[in-house]
């Protein structure tokens, strides 16, 4: 096998999820691509979650159709409770139909976790085949019913895509291993890039919120200072007889009397919306006076 490159550290786990035919490597592949993990010291552990050792495990080597519900609600649980405390966790079992498969999409992002479904699309023949040199453990009538009602992955939905296809009548077991681990090293790499993305995203919207935050507070400070200077009439004569005439117009009384400051209070909570909707930048005695002639006077 050609060296491996390592993929860059993740501190997501990891969810490979192995589909396809009995007898189709599933099982000898998930057990070479953990020591060549191991080995290159890629990851902190992978663990693989083999149906078959779990049936046998809970029931014998006779198999009971009767209890295979409870021999998936074992599986799910121990793929749930390796996926929190392991870097990689590669499930072993045929996942034919579309549901079996959503299981555990769902799980991985529930779990935070990279989520790479590879499908073994071997021929029914080499699988017949293999399972015949292996002496027959599976019958030929059952590969033949799955491949049947097998949901090819990725027909139906964009998710249930596979990262990989693997068939050994054209990829050797090596060459299948470094290009799923090549694999896995693009999608850490992608996952890292959006996870960066998206952080970057939240700084920009962060940034650009305070720099609203700051103009807003800016602008609110601008307009009291410009309505204090009219209430104690630090103005010109000509503005204050602008807003005398205003005042006197709209609300009958004059800009020295003790309700004007109030009524001045309201108008520039007024003049900020239909500054914001006029869409001017800058505040000055001019901008407040063309408010209230346009306000006032219709």
């Amino acid at each position: 096998m050609n060296e491996i490159t390592k993929p860059k550290y993740t501190t997501r786990p990891i969810l490979i999820l192995l589909m396809g035919l009995p007898a189709s490597g599933k099982s000898t592949f998930a057990q070479l691509l953990q020591e060549v993990c191991n080995f290159e010291s890629m990851f902190d552990s992978v663990t693989i979650i083999d149906i078959d050792e779990i049936r046998t495990e809970m029931f014998g080597p006779i198999f009971q159709p009767e209890k295979e519900n409870e021999v998936q609600a074992e599986k799910f649980k121990r793929v749930h409770q390796n996926l929190k405390s392991n870097s990689v966790v590669i499930v072993d079992d045929l996942h034919y139909f579309i549901s079996m498969r959503h299981r555990y999409f769902e799980m991985s992002i529930n779990e935070n976790a990279i989520y790479i479904p590879i499908y073994f699309s071997n021929p029914e023949k080499v699988c017949l085949k293999w399972n015949f040199g292996r002496g027959s453990p599976i019958p030929s009538k059952l590969i033949h019913e799955i491949k049947v009602k097998f949901d090819f992955p990725g027909q139906k939905y964009k998710w249930d895509a596979p990262k990989l296809e693997i068939d050994f009548s054209r990829i050797s077991l090596d060459g299948a291993i470094e290009k799923t681990l090549n694999q896995v090293r693009i999608e850490i790499e992608n996952n890292k890039r959006k996870e960066e993305e998206s952080k970057q995203m939240s700084l920009n919207q962060n940034s650009k919120e305070s720099q609203v935050d700051e103009s807003k507070n800016e602008t609110e400070k601008l307009s009291r200072s410009l309505i204090h200077d009219i209430i104690t009439e630090k103005i010109s004569q000509s503005n204050k007889e602008d807003i005398n005439r205003l005042l006197l117009k709209e609300y009958d009384i004059p800009l020295s009397s003790i309700e004007a400051p109030k009524i001045l209070s309201e108008l520039r909570k007024k003049f900020l919306i239909w500054k914001e909707q006029k869409e001017y930048e800058k505040i000055s005695m001019n901008l407040f006076l063309e408010f209230l002639n346009e306000s006032l006077s219709n």
